[in-house]
């Protein structure tokens, strides 16, 4: 049982530093990368990992292997954490896809249902999975990561834990966090989110919590009493959270074309 996930992003690269998008494609470590990394795996040293996973990518696994020498870990690769596919603009300078793919981009940004060319969209797999690990920052500013249930309503994801819990009270006391989202069916694809929580309610909670345990479970039924125990109803507050994505990165490694 993971009781601690850390996600890491590689360092600065190149082309980040050129602000180049890259996709599939690759590129070094800058100087400012290399020190990023060699600065992260000695903090990670006190933190008890015991796995280090990584995109297969050469500017995630020069991240991974930096960490593994500090902790004498070896590395998984997992395909299905390659970055997202750009299609055409990979290898442009951002600033010249908004210039000369303007409307494209504009799309890409606004639809979640709209694919840049050759490549990927957003909105399916922010509504496909039943459930997603949800990173939420405590009180001494590390992050916490649960296993929780989301749906997409609108412009919106929403979450469901419990008064009193620990990311309920991190949600409360810093309104950053991050979903990453599987599909279960498809599992060369994820989803990560990151966003801002703008409320979080008790009002309606319950009737939610129903529904994506409904979801999950592929039948009607009702959280307290066919998910768990009807006395926990007694002690346990639903709460609903509303987060709004301020940032999305989506991968489909499965050759659909699609981007989740």
């Amino acid at each position: 049982m993971i009781e601690q996930l850390i996600l890491i992003r590689h360092g600065e690269t190149v082309l980040n530093a050129a602000g180049i998008a890259q996709g599939w494609n690759d590129s070094a470590l800058s100087e400012t990368g290399q020190r990023q990394v060699n600065a992260l795996a000695q903090r990670l040293k006190t933190h008890g990992v015991t796995a280090i996973y990584s995109s297969p990518l050469g500017r995630a696994m020069a991240t991974a292997q930096a960490i593994a020498d500090a902790l004498a870990l070896p590395i998984t690769r997992l395909d299905e954490l390659r970055e997202m596919g750009y299609g055409e603009w990979e290898g442009m300078r951002f600033l010249d896809v908004r210039e000369k793919y303007a409307e494209h981009y504009a799309r890409w940004v606004d639809d979640p249902d709209y694919a840049c060319p050759g490549g990927e969209s957003h909105r399916d797999l922010a509504e496909c999975p039943p459930v997603a690990a949800l990173t939420t920052v405590s009180a001494n500013g590390w992050p916490q990561t649960s296993v929780v249930w989301c749906d997409f309503d609108g412009d919106m994801v929403r979450v469901n834990t419990m008064r009193g819990f620990a990311k309920e009270r991190n949600m409360r006391r810093n309104a950053r966090v991050t979903l990453l989202c599987y599909d279960p069916r498809r599992p060369l694809r994820y989803l990560e989110i990151r966003g801002t929580v703008v409320e979080m309610t008790e009002s309606g909670a319950a009737r939610h919590l129903d529904e994506l345990a409904s979801k999950y479970i592929g039948r009607r039924v009702r959280y307290f009493g066919d998910v768990i125990a009807t006395r926990f109803a007694e002690t346990e507050i639903p709460v609903l959270c509303r987060i709004r994505p301020t940032r999305v990165v989506g991968l489909d490694a499965t050759g659909s074309g699609q981007r989740g």
